[in-house]
């Protein structure tokens, strides 16, 4: 039986230079590496298929993340596309997202994206400062992002997002300002990804995190704040944390994740979620292309996700979103009365501050409680054993 929905994720390994912040699964890009893997990809969503003996499943939400998956050719694109097409159908009211990268996207390739079916396009701006870009690493310009926005090859996608980075190094309030308005200006974005840089201890930037000149608390939250003005004024509504939309032009395939709907990831290091059974692909390309040259699927983990899990899941997904934890929903999945997992004392309490709103069956955070969900998260989870 075919889970609905059910979503497809694809994770194209491949960069042209790996950020020095960035901790995603990403290799550099080679050509002739790029054509097995590709055709890796194909069999193992195949396999995935015939594993559950899905005929051709239907897919709601299709998504090609990264990674930078616009650095394939036109010929890549196609066989991919083509592959990924014949083992499964679109529902009639699909959304299918590509992320891109400025340095990699070209009016070309639109209209390639347009042809096989993609109907909703991310691009990873970050910043339009020079000096912000430059001690990232990333190999774009702001000059190649507003050729890019002011493109009419843009028009024919339903939906036009871009993500950005607070808490840089050196960043200010007022060169924060600047990328988001100058970005916002352009009327085609309907969709906008904010993120507080995170530093992993792996990468460049973690290794020299001592020296960096990274804005404290203090500016930290002021940033935040600012993404929530600016955001807001213009017309933007945020239903995420990190994630603001116009109406209509949410990313239905995060929703998704979110909502702990059926979901397939096809690729190194992808994720996939069928209930009970979350589990995830290996991450080294080579042994994943000969373990299914194989034959074999290349799932490299496997985690049961039972009642306990999923309601702390819920929980702290839930406080990051506007649409928060709905309590019937969160009965219905999980067999808990959300009051009593939670906690009456501490629900009031949170509602007494302002932080969470009730509206019936739905509780949700104010603004301010977005802004302090992972703590709220903390203080309603509770981790002791439940028989």
């Amino acid at each position: 039986m075919i889970p609905e929905p059910l979503s497809l994720y694809i994770h194209i390994p491949f960069c042209v230079k790996k950020c020095r912040y960035c901790d995603f699964l990403s290799i550099p890009f080679d050509s002739v590496l790029a054509d097995r893997y590709i055709e890796a990809v194909i069999e193992e969503l195949r396999l995935f298929c015939r594993r559950y003996h899905w005929k051709k499943p239907v897919i709601n939400t299709l998504f090609f993340g990264g990674g930078t998956p616009s650095v394939l050719s036109r010929r890549q694109w196609h066989r991919l596309t083509d592959g990924i097409r014949s083992a499964i159908m679109l529902a009639e009211n699909y959304e299918w997202t590509i992320e891109c990268n400025p340095d990699s996207f070209s009016d070309e390739k639109a209209s390639v994206y347009l042809e096989t079916g993609v109907n909703r396009i991310t691009f990873g701006v970050q910043s339009l400062v020079p000096g912000e870009l430059s001690i990232m690493g990333r190999i774009h310009s702001a000059d190649r992002v507003f050729e890019i926005l002011g493109s009419s090859a843009l028009s024919g996608f339903n939906s036009v997002g871009v993500d950005c980075i607070y808490g840089l190094p050196g960043q200010t309030l007022n060169s924060l300002h600047y990328t988001l308005t100058a970005l916002l200006n352009f009327q085609i974005i309907k969709h906008l990804s904010v993120y507080e840089l995170n530093i992993n201890e792996e990468t460049p930037f973690g290794r020299h995190q001592k020296i960096l000149p990274l804005p404290n608390e203090d500016l930290s939250y002021e940033m935040a704040q600012k993404v929530l003005q600016i955001s807001k004024s213009y017309g933007f509504e945020q239903y995420e944390i990190s994630n603001f939309a116009f109406p209509g032009h949410r990313c239905r395939h995060n929703e998704i994740y979110w909502n702990h709907n059926s979901y397939i990831g096809i690729g190194i290091g992808a994720h996939s979620y069928i209930h009970p059974l979350r589990f995830a692909d290996n991450n080294d390309i080579i042994t994943y292309i000969q373990t299914i040259t194989d034959g074999n699927p290349p799932v490299k983990e496997y985690e049961t996700i039972d009642r306990e899990i999923l309601a702390r899941e819920i929980i702290f997904l839930g406080v990051r979103r506007s649409d928060g934890i709905d309590e019937v929903e969160f009965f219905n999945k999980t067999g808990f009365d959300f009051q009593d997992y939670a906690g009456s004392h501490k629900l009031t309490l949170l509602l007494d501050n302002n932080l969470l709103t009730r509206n019936g069956r739905f509780w949700k955070p104010s603004d301010q409680g977005l802004l302090r969900a992972d703590a709220i998260a903390r203080d309603l989870i509770r981790y002791e054993n439940i028989t």
